[in-house]
């Protein structure tokens, strides 16, 4: 399995979640002005590994239909624009956060970090649960881009063309519980902690603190 090599892919996922965690309690009641600034700090950020911006513009075309609708009906039930332009900002501030948190752990980090939970087989349920779900939804994402649908296509057609690709996804079950199992019986050494990515994110979970303070 492919394994992400770069600086934020490196920390380790429980400080990645502890950032998380924070990011999160500063983004509910953040105004404006501190979204702005904490969605800025977390552009700075992912300069430390570039790839990260792919994924993240990705995800920015996939919510931009929702960010529009929300829009047009805000508009018609006449929401005021600040309003509007805060849960705007809202929407793509807790994208970008998770972006960091999902787009940057892969299947083989996160095996590695959680090492010492796999003594319980509650825990391995858990995985194996989240594990498959992952891969089935990349598999599903993948064969949207392998598959594009004309814009001009009937109805009749759109339904044809997810019942396809739902069809062509659910034929790489086996391939999927077989990737699931190699991971979680392969044997893995525990991550050293104090290395120089993870002092990166305690750096950066610093000035996010600092930040959302302002």
């Amino acid at each position: 399995m492919k394994l992400s090599t770069g600086i934020l892919s490196e920390q380790n996922l429980w400080l990645k979640l502890l950032i998380f965690s924070v990011a999160c309690v500063l983004g509910f009641d953040a105004k404006i002005r501190q979204l702005l600034l904490l969605v800025a700090l977390f552009l700075v950020y992912y300069l430390c590994e570039p790839a990260v911006f792919s994924k993240l513009l990705m995800a920015m075309r996939r919510i931009m239909p929702f960010v529009t609708a929300y829009w047009l009906f805000a508009t018609l039930f006449g929401t005021e624009f600040p309003e509007m332009l805060q849960f705007s900002l809202q929407i793509i501030y807790f994208l970008v956060i998770s972006i960091y948190c999902l787009g940057t752990t892969d299947t083989r980090h996160f095996m590695l970090d959680t090492r010492k939970m796999q003594r319980y087989r509650w825990f391995n349920q858990v995985t194996y649960v989240v594990l498959a779900t992952a891969l089935f939804i990349r598999s599903y994402f993948e064969l949207l881009q392998q598959h594009k649908l004309n814009q001009a296509a009937s109805l009749s057609s759109v339904f044809t063309y997810f019942a396809e690709v739902i069809k062509q996804n659910y034929a790489s079950a086996k391939q999927v519980e077989t990737e699931v199992e190699s991971s979680i019986r392969e044997e893995l050494v525990q991550r050293d902690f104090f290395v120089g990515q993870n002092l990166v994110a305690f750096g950066f979970l610093t000035a996010l603190v600092l930040v959302g303070s302002v």
